[in-house]
């Protein structure tokens, strides 16, 4: 019985333990749930904003494109050769470059080229957005297969705690049903001598009632015994007993 009821309280501190790790689990799952859908949510915006992103460098080149139709192949590449200083994604674009050499000036060219400056600023900024956007998506990616790979290693790590508490807990219950046979046999092994001893019982109440009464009678035969010993013991001193032919 005592090997028993220890091993029933090794079945619940197992059973604690599985419980405890299939908690941890669910709670990992869930990490793991929530981190895909906010990477789905990063990967689709970067999406959207490189598609917007490509759209306007599109549609910048096609501006560009028809200015230098209006202008001329020429005036486009005087205009690329002063191309203004490079700008840092996301800060405003500086001044404008002055545009021809005094002497040079034709007309609407000039605003032409200022304008075709400007665009190509803003093309270079938006490209560098694309660019740092990818470098940026790029990160998030490897972040989310470290923290994907480290929530499986400790998913693993709680599925073999789970299997070693179902070991140690199917262990102590073998123990339990070995104990609960082993207690079986000795309570019908104790049913059977308490039978006995039950037939017994009138035998042995009939000797434990008169006891000592047998035990005053066997001494008074005893004493009585002993009499007759010293008397003829007496009589053969006397010589009143001879000894046979």
């Amino acid at each position: 019985s005592k090997t028993i009821e220890e091993e029933e309280e090794n079945v619940k501190k197992e059973e604690e333990k599985i419980k405890d790790a299939e908690a941890e689990i669910k709670e990992l799952e869930w990490q793991l749930r929530e981190a895909q859908n906010q990477r789905d949510a990063e990967a689709a915006e970067y999406e959207a904003n490189k598609k917007d992103d490509e759209d306007a460098v599109e549609l910048i080149t096609k501006a560009m494109g028809v200015l230098e139709d209006f202008y001329g192949k020429g005036f486009l590449l005087q205009v690329q050769k002063r191309q203004a200083p490079e700008v840092n994604a996301g800060e405003a674009p500086p001044p404008p470059p002055s545009t021809f050499d005094e002497g040079e000036y034709e007309g609407a060219k000039e605003e032409g080229q200022g304008i075709i400056a400007i665009l190509d600023m803003i093309k270079a900024d938006v490209e560098k957005d694309i660019e740092k956007a990818e470098e940026e998506e790029e990160k998030s990616k490897e972040s989310f297969k470290e923290f994907e790979k480290e929530n499986e290693e400790s998913v693993t790590k709680f599925d073999e705690e789970i299997t070693a508490a179902e070991e140690a807990k199917a262990e102590a219950e073998g123990k339990i049903t070995d104990a609960k046979a082993s207690r079986t046999d000795v309570q019908k092994l104790l049913k059977s001598t308490m039978e006995q001893l039950k037939e017994k019982a009138p035998s042995c109440d009939f000797i434990a009632v008169h006891f000592e009464i047998r035990k005053k009678k066997r001494e008074a035969e005893m004493d009585g015994l002993k009499k007759a010993l010293s008397i003829l013991e007496g009589a053969n001193k006397g010589g009143f007993l001879q000894a046979p032919c």
